[in-house]
C-alpha cells in the first residue's frame, strides 16, 4: 500500500475535482445524441426508432498499478416518436443509461424521458420534455487496511430529474434544458455515521446547431455547432465543426474546455443504408492542450441506428 500511496492520493484529488464539479462527460459527439442532455430531443427523428451507443476513454496514457481507472465514460439510449389522431402534436418516449468511472469510483444512471411536441403554422418542431430516473455511486477499492476496504464499498441511490426545451427544422436546431434539480444527496453508507459524499448538482445546459448547403449542393454540408453546459457554477463548452458528404460520410474538428481544453479530429461514417432504417460509425482523437496533458489522448466511439417505424 505505501509502495503505491502517491498514485492513490494524486487519483483520489483528481476524483474530489471530479465528482463534486462535474456530472458526466462532456462528449465531443455530443449532436448525435441530443436526449442525454436534453429529454425534449426524445422523438423528435420523427418515423424512427433510434438507439445510440457513446464511449469515451480519457488519459489513454493513464496505467496505475492499484487498478484505479482513468476517466471511463459510456452511455446508450434508444427512443422514438408515439403519433396522436392530432395532425399538430405527437409524443416522443426514451430511456437512457450512462455510466462514468474515475479512480475507484463509479457512477450510473437510469432515465426514463418523455417529450410533447407541437407543431406549429410557421413550420419546425417545438417540444417540452422531462426525465426521471436514479442514480447510484459504488466505490471497488483494489486495496485495504487489515483487510477492510476504505472507504467501505457501499451506497444507497438517489433520484435525479431534469426537463428540457427543444426547437428543430430541417436547416438548425436549438434547446436548453436544466437537470439534476432535486440535487440529491449521495452517502457512502445511510445512517452510517459518514457525510455526503456526493450531490448531483443542478445542471443547465445551451446546444444549438445549424446545416449549410455548400453551393447549393446538397452533396456538401457544413454542420457547425455548439454546446454550453453550467455545472455549479463551472462553465464548459464545446464548438466544432462537420463536413458531410452524400449524407453518407463526414469529419470535422471539435475544441472543447471541460476542466481541461481539448482539441479533437472526428469522422464517421452510415454503413448501412436502406429502406427500412441505417446505421452509423463515428470516432473522435482529441488531445488536451492543458493539464493532464502528459496522460495521453482521449478515445471517443459512436455507435448508431434507426429502424423505420
Amino acid at each position: 500500500m505505501k509502495k503505491y500511496l502517491p498514485t492513490t492520493l494524486a487519483v483520489f484529488i483528481l476524483m474530489s475535482v471530479k465528482l463534486y464539479a462535474q456530472q458526466g462527460p462532456l462528449f465531443s459527439q455530443y449532436m448525435f445524441n441530443k436526449m442525454i442532455y436534453n429529454p425534449a430531443a426524445a422523438g423528435s427523428d420523427t418515423g424512427y426508432i433510434s438507439a445510440t451507443g457513446l464511449f469515451q476513454d480519457e488519459w489513454l496514457n493513464f496505467h496505475d498499478n492499484e487498478g484505479s481507472s482513468s476517466p471511463i465514460s459510456a452511455t446508450s439510449s434508444m427512443d422514438g416518436a408515439v403519433p396522436l389522431k392530432s395532425q399538430k402534436f405527437y409524443i416522443g418516449a426514451g430511456l437512457s443509461y450512462s455510466h462514468y468511472s474515475i479512480g475507484f469510483l463509479r457512477q450510473n444512471e437510469f432515465m426514463v424521458s418523455a417529450s410533447c411536441h407541437y407543431l406549429p403554422g410557421f413550420g419546425g418542431d417545438l417540444s417540452f420534455g422531462i426525465n426521471a430516473g436514479t442514480v447510484n455511486e459504488g466505490i471497488t477499492p483494489t486495496w485495504s487496511v487489515d483487510g477492510v476496504p476504505i472507504p467501505p464499498a457501499k451506497t444507497n441511490y438517489g433520484f435525479e430529474a431534469g426537463l428540457g426545451l427543444y426547437y428543430s427544422t430541417n436547416n438548425y436546431y436549438i434547446g436548453i434544458s436544466a437537470l439534476n434539480i432535486p440535487g440529491t444527496n449521495l452517502e457512502w453508507e445511510p445512517n452510517g455515521g459518514y457525510p455526503s459524499y456526493y450531490t448531483p448538482y443542478p445542471t443547465y445546459t445551451l446546444s444549438a446547431g445549424y446545416n449549410f448547403f455548400i453551393n447549393h449542393n446538397k452533396n456538401f454540408e457544413l454542420q457547425p455547432s455548439f454546446f454550453i453546459e453550467d455545472n455549479n457554477s463551472y462553465m464548459s463548452f464545446a464548438i466544432s465543426s462537420i463536413f458531410l458528404y452524400r449524407q453518407r460520410f463526414w469529419a470535422g474538428l471539435d475544441f472543447k474546455e471541460n476542466y481541461a481544453t481539448s482539441s479533437s479530429v472526428m469522422a464517421g461514417v452510415v454503413f448501412v443504408k436502406g429502406k427500412l432504417g441505417d446505421a452509423r460509425f463515428g470516432a473522435t482523437y482529441a488531445y488536451a492542450t492543458s493539464v493532464p496533458a502528459t496522460f495521453g489522448g482521449i478515445l471517443e466511439l459512436t455507435l448508431s441506428a434507426r429502424m423505420k417505424i
